[in-house]
């Protein structure tokens, strides 16, 4: 899991910092702090995996933090965002853009936790019903119950899905993972069937 989290305030980041490693379900996790929105979205353009959370402040000064979302989860659609914001006052620009929580820098000590938990919670949710790929550089969230099968040819892997296919260079246990794969049944090498779609077998 990938965090991001970007504010202007270099003390403040390293006080989020201490926050988020006393918390269990981050011990595996990798943090990323930014100071500069540009480098954030630098990374999420230049990175493959994307990140998993955004911690933003909604005001960057010259930028702005609804906007500076909304392009990260453009580009990474499963990313779940947490606002933080300068003053405890109802923003009603945040609902602009799909996020897990907001809260003010004030009530940091009391909330950012129960904020990263409620977002790790929905990722978890998420996983187990969808598929996570890059296809042609973009990231993509695939609901499982849209797939048919997938299939490895040379070094692709096809998501014959119920509309369309997807094309993408992970191998097949990559993409479903451990949780997923058991909704699918390998029947060749190369295929990997959803459970729910077989109508009978022969």
């Amino acid at each position: 899991m990938r965090l991001a989290i970007c504010d202007r305030d270099a003390a403040f980041l390293r006080r989020v910092e201490r926050m988020l490693w006393q918390m269990q379900e981050l011990s595996t996790a990798s943090f990323v702090f930014f100071t500069d929105p540009d480098w954030l979205l630098q990374d999420v353009e230049s990175h493959a995996d994307g990140f998993d959370i955004l911690i933003v402040n909604r005001s960057l000064g010259e930028r702005d933090g609804v906007e500076l979302a909304a392009r990260v989860l453009h580009a990474n659609p499963w990313c779940k965002v947490i606002f933080l914001c300068e003053e405890n006052r109802f923003a009603p620009e945040l609902y602009s853009v799909a996020h897990t929580f907001a809260l003010a820098k004030e009530q940091l000590s009391a909330y950012l936790m129960p904020a990263v938990e409620k977002a790790v919670a929905e990722l978890d949710a998420e996983s187990a019903d969808c598929l996570r790929v890059t296809s042609q550089y973009a990231r993509l969230l695939v609901p499982v119950s849209k797939v048919i099968y997938l299939e490895r040819i040379a070094r692709k892997t096809n998501l014959v899905c119920v509309q369309e296919t997807i094309e993408c260079a992970a191998a097949p246990a990559q993409i479903l993972g451990e949780r997923l794969g058991r909704r699918f049944v390998q029947c060749h090498r190369s295929f990997f069937v959803n459970r729910m779609k077989i109508r009978g077998v022969q």
